[in-house]
């Protein structure tokens, strides 16, 4: 409340459950909410309806929901378009990577926000083959 006074205008939410129920007090009229997920709900086998959702009405809300798998027609021509801002060194990443003994950690660090970017696991590497062919 004292960082947006008098609400927040757009609110962008991954995690659900009760930062989306309480998100929804904090917001200005005819505010924004986009939803990317519900990670809170992951691993839950309870899910609870929103305590505050008289504030969508009270506030005249739009909420608005994003899911990737909708946009699959256009995931060649994306994957072109980011390789190339990659390659010009135009679009980086953060990613936090746990070797594959610390997958445990991976998981726990996913799930409790402790990470930043992609969480990756790194896999063992095998050995390459010797004498030059298959094994």
């Amino acid at each position: 409340a004292a960082l947006a006074p008098e609400g927040v205008d757009v609110f962008f939410d991954g995690v659900g459950g009760r930062t989306l129920d309480e998100a929804l007090l904090h917001m200005s009229k005819f505010g924004t909410v986009l939803n990317v997920g519900a990670v809170s709900e992951f691993s839950s086998s309870s899910r609870g309806g929103l305590a505050n959702a008289h504030a969508i009405t009270d506030r005249a809300l739009r909420i608005s929901g994003f899911g990737v798998a909708n946009y699959v027609p256009d995931f060649a021509d994306a994957r072109r378009r980011l390789a190339d801002l990659v390659l010009a060194g135009k679009l980086t990443t953060e990613e936090t990577v746990f070797g594959w003994e610390e997958y445990g950690a991976a998981h726990t660090a996913l799930h409790a926000g402790g990470s930043v970017g992609k969480v990756l696991v790194a896999g063992p590497v095998a050995a390459a083959p010797r004498g030059g062919g298959p094994p």
